[in-house]
């Protein structure tokens, strides 16, 4: 493996370090707990019954007994509160649970012991004493009292109850008292800006000089509408005058100022249509032109002017003609006058009413600045009334009050001698040492479980040791022999799975920390599931002694003087060879060179080479070397035996010295 890769494995292995311990090692698998604890179910029931029995046992022969006496009081939430608006009430509300705390005070303790002479300390008798509240109805409140005396037990509840309410009364009237006092003061500050404001509203009358700003205001309107009706009708009747001029100059129009009045004709007929035509003047004076009598005359007109315009070539000239003013002319002319001077009579009508108008508005105006000053200083005057009208209302209330002295809380039922001793607090006892015993069991056995820094689960080496699970081998014992073949096989698998890249002969080192890990038993039972797969497998086993007859079967030459190896020296010990853990070991180590040069002397003769290590605490260089020449690292772990600490230094070793492909087996696993 190269550098970088090394240096990565190295990162990878240091980021879980902490203060030089990796802290992966306290990682628990919470099913083993759980499974630990149903293991010793019964000592988890026992412990807390034999707790619960010295408790019972502590209770009925050692403990003393203790009567307890019970006062209740009750609050009377419905009180009426006297109040005046926004301001405060008399008494103010306090809430229950304030009220369960202020019951046992260290001053209301101490009238408690001055009062029954009691040979106790405030500490002592407030671990006695106990205030509860209802929990379907808040306001009743129970005192409890405890004793090794019935009468003393009711006694102390009684006068606990009595002292507080005392006291209680005597709070909230000195409040009381308080309010009452600010509300005099309030009372006369107020008189005094009541007395103010009245001398400056006369002083203000006086100076505007007006008696009364109201008053005054709506006659000035009442005379502002008349004012603008007179106006308005005015400015009527000039628009009527103007038409009526107009008409007049429309009808003067064409008409002359002299006509003739007399002819002296043999014929009357000129002076006849003339006559005719001042009747129908007259009549169009008065009539409109349907009128009946107007159509009848006009028609008369043409009809004569008709029998003149026939008569004109034979009409004899008249010998005289007399001339005269035009009385249609003339009367048109008089009314024409008199509209005129009519129309200029309305015009200065219109001009005084103005002028009379815009006076009263400059008046009016006057006195709404008058009667804004006037009413911003009424309105503070009547404001500072309705405020002296409320104060007086709660002097009288608090008076009441200061006499008569009322509370919320009042006592409803006193203590009486308990006929009986209590057993609550004696069965208390009991559960206390039930769950003292049952909670002392739990964590004997959780503290135990946790301290116990072993292999006990398939979580140890994937998430603690980080290597791959090969597969769990229960006890032989334990199973039936299919059973225990069944997970030999499926380590089988994986170890054929994990090597199945590399070039035969493989080979595949099985070491472990700590000896009587099994891994001797389990190279066995491995190859009794490997030769019937056709897999010819070279066993290697290491050891510190072996007898004599044996010598020829061992490797150390052969590594390390690199001796040439018969192949068929292993058949004749069943396939079988040893190398000795001696001291050259130990003095020359052997390096990554040498082993792979003798696994490769038996290329073509075996599939596999199976070399069981010695423990890696004996020579931790030549376990790292030989793990790195081979394919395949089997870690072998014991249930509840191969220590973790041991474990992560071995692992964390090799991967220092590129051995990644590292397997771990749990052996020997309970049955449960």
């Amino acid at each position: 493996m190269d550098d970088d890769s090394r240096k990565l494995n190295n990162s990878e292995v240091d980021d879980s370090i902490l203060g030089g311990v990796d802290v992966n090692i306290f990682k628990y698998d919470i099913k083993v707990i759980f499974i630990t604890l149903r293991k010793r179910i019964i000592f988890l029931i026992l412990i807390p019954v034999l707790t619960a029995s010295l408790a019972l046992c502590y209770v009925v022969f050692y403990k003393k007994k203790v009567w307890v006496a019970r006062c209740m009081m009750f609050r009377h939430t419905n009180l009426d509160q006297v109040q005046g608006g926004d301001m405060p009430t008399i008494y103010k509300p306090v809430d229950t649970k304030v009220i369960i705390e202020m019951i046992r005070s260290r001053q209301n303790m101490r009238n408690v012991i001055q009062r029954l002479k009691l040979n106790t300390s405030v500490d002592s008798l407030y671990s006695q004493t106990e205030v509860q509240m209802d929990d379907e109805n808040q306001n009743i409140i129970s005192i409890l009292a405890g004793s090794r005396s019935p009468q003393e037990a009711a006694d102390i509840a009684n006068t606990l109850a009595e002292v507080f309410v005392d006291e209680y009364v005597k709070t909230q009237n000195n409040s009381v008292e308080k309010i009452y006092e600010m509300y005099l003061r309030s009372k006369e500050l107020t008189q005094q800006k009541v007395s103010e404001l009245e001398k400056e509203e006369q002083e203000y009358l006086k100076k505007s000089n007006v008696i009364s700003i109201t008053t005054e205001t709506d006659g000035k309107f009442k005379q502002l509408n008349e004012l603008e009706i007179n106006l308005l009708q005015a400015k009527l009747l000039l628009s009527s005058l103007e038409i009526k001029l107009e008409n007049v100059n429309k009808n003067m129009k064409g008409l002359k100022k002299e006509v003739p009045l007399n002819y002296t004709v043999s014929s009357p007929d000129s002076s006849a249509i003339e006559d005719m035509k001042t009747q129908l003047y007259k009549l169009q004076q008065r009539y409109t032109d349907e009128n009946p009598r107007v159509q009848k005359l006009q028609s008369e007109i043409v009809y004569m002017q008709k029998q003149m315009e026939a008569r004109k070539n034979n009409a004899p000239v008249p010998s005289q003609i007399t001339y005269g003013d035009n009385q249609s002319w003339v009367l048109l002319e008089d009314s024409r006058i008199k509209t005129i001077s009519e129309i200029e009579g309305s015009k200065q009508n219109i001009s005084q009413l103005e002028v009379a108008i815009a006076q009263l508005k400059g008046q009016l105006g006057t006195l709404s600045q008058l009667g804004n000053n006037y009413y911003d200083i009424n309105r503070k005057l009547q404001l500072n009334w309705d405020v002296l009208k409320k104060i007086d209302n709660m002097i009288m209330m608090l008076k009441f009050t200061l006499k008569s002295s009322v509370s919320d809380i009042s006592i409803w039922e006193r203590a009486e001698p308990p006929p009986t001793p209590s057993v609550k607090r004696r069965r208390i006892t009991i559960v206390i040492g039930g769950l003292a015993g049952f909670f002392l069991a739990l964590g004997v056995i959780v503290l135990s479980e946790l301290v116990d820094f072993t292999v006990k689960s398939r979580f140890d080496l994937e998430n603690i040791l980080r290597i791959k699970v090969l597969g769990i081998l229960p006890k032989i014992e334990h199973v039936n022999l299919q059973t225990f073949y069944s997970a030999i096989q499926v380590i089988y698998k994986r170890i054929l799975e994990m090597t199945s890249e590399k070039d035969s002969p493989i080979l595949v080192a099985f070491g472990d920390v700590e000896s009587k890990s099994g891994k001797t038993f389990f190279i066995k039972k491995c190859i009794d599931v490997f030769n019937p797969q056709d897999k010819k497998i070279l066993y290697i086993s290491t050891g510190d002694d072996i007898s004599k007859n044996l010598d020829k079967f061992v490797i150390n030459d052969y590594i390390y003087k690199d001796e040439v190896i018969d192949s068929e020296l292993a058949v004749e010990n069943n396939n079988r060879l040893y190398f000795m853990l001696d001291d050259y070991t130990y003095i020359a180590p052997a390096d990554k060179f040498m082993i792979e040069k003798f696994v490769n002397k038996f290329k073509g003769t075996y599939d596999f080479v199976f070399w069981e290590l010695f423990d890696f605490t004996k020579n931790e260089q030549l376990f790292a070397t030989i793990c790195e020449s081979s394919a395949l690292t089997v870690v072998m772990t014991r249930f509840r035996k191969s220590n973790k600490f041991g474990l992560m230094k071995c692992i964390n070793f090799l991967k220092e010295h590129n051995c990644v492909n590292i397997g771990g087996i749990l052996n020997c696993v309970d049955k449960k």
